[in-house]
């Protein structure tokens, strides 16, 4: 007879989350089950304004405060797939 040996492997999901969405110093960007990753933020004309690159389960802080009182686009890719996407307004 012949043993069939199985292992069980959890896929995890990746898992961003982006806080707070309104700020006027700090907003913090929690990865986890990515092993690298980029963050970039852009200004409503488009103009990227803040770009990291980042690897492990790790919350990243991004000083805002020097940024004009406006919105931005904050966006998380991996291999060049986009993650998440979302806004946030310096106030």
């Amino acid at each position: 007879t012949t043993d069939i040996i199985s292992q069980y492997v959890p896929v995890l999901s990746p898992s961003v989350a982006v806080y707070p969405t309104v700020a006027n110093d700090y907003v913090y960007v929690h990865v986890s089950n990515i092993p690298e990753y980029s963050i970039t933020l852009f200004d409503q004309a488009g103009k990227l304004v803040y770009t990291a690159v980042c690897s492990g389960a790790t919350i990243q802080a991004i000083d805002i405060s020097k940024l004009p009182k406006a919105a931005y686009n904050i966006r998380i890719e991996s291999s060049n797939l986009e993650l998440f996407k979302s806004r946030i307004v310096v106030k």
